[in-house]
């Protein structure tokens, strides 16, 4: 095995040589200039110090300490919200009746925010049904059962039957049951 050189001694630095520059700080986000001609940026708000050397308009597509990446997921959540608000939108004009297609269409065309229209919609439903309108309630009488009964259904040795057959059968309450008086074993219906 060979053996190992030994190390050169460092070298010493003269004393008029300046010290090495600092690295810089990193910054979240350039701005779209410094981005475009891909020179460092360093990030200074509301102007960098590049756009101020060559007098350049300054416009950062970031927040402050917001990276590229997360500008563009806050952009592509915000377009799939004003997406969602356009479909329900479209579903509301394809399935209203034609007076309220018209008069969303006439807000629409007047300039109007389509998440203003839809919660405008939705206001008023929620008004609409906090204020019911009051019911109507039709009360029907039906006949009596011995009146549309058939004859031969009224049969006597029948308890049931004779006891719907009179509308007016006298309570069971405190009777004996007795052969001579089949309906007292049985309680008589509800009238």
């Amino acid at each position: 095995m060979r053996p190992l050189r030994p190390l050169l001694p460092s070298a010493v630095r003269p004393r008029n040589e300046p010290l090495p520059p600092l690295p810089r700080d990193r910054v979240a986000s350039a701005c779209d200039q410094c981005r475009a001609r891909k020179i460092k940026c360093n990030g200074e708000r509301p102007v960098c110090i590049e756009c101020v050397k060559r007098t350049t308009s300054c416009h950062y597509a970031t927040r402050s300490s917001e990276t590229q990446g997360q500008a563009l997921k806050r952009k592509y959540d915000a377009l799939e919200a004003e997406n969602e608000a356009y479909v329900e939108l479209f579903k509301l004009i394809r399935t209203s009746p034609d007076s309220e297609s018209y008069e969303l269409l006439r807000r629409v065309r007047k300039g109007r925010d389509v998440e203003d229209v839809l919660r405008e919609i939705k206001e008023a439903d929620l008004l609409i049904q906090l204020n019911p309108k009051p019911e109507t309630r039709v009360q029907i009488t039906l006949p009596s059962l011995a009146s549309i009964m058939p004859k031969r259904m009224s049969m006597p040795d029948n308890p049931y039957f004779a006891l719907a057959a009179t509308s007016q059968a006298p309570s069971n309450t405190g009777r004996r049951s007795s052969p001579d008086n089949p309906a007292a074993q049985y309680p008589s219906p509800p009238v």
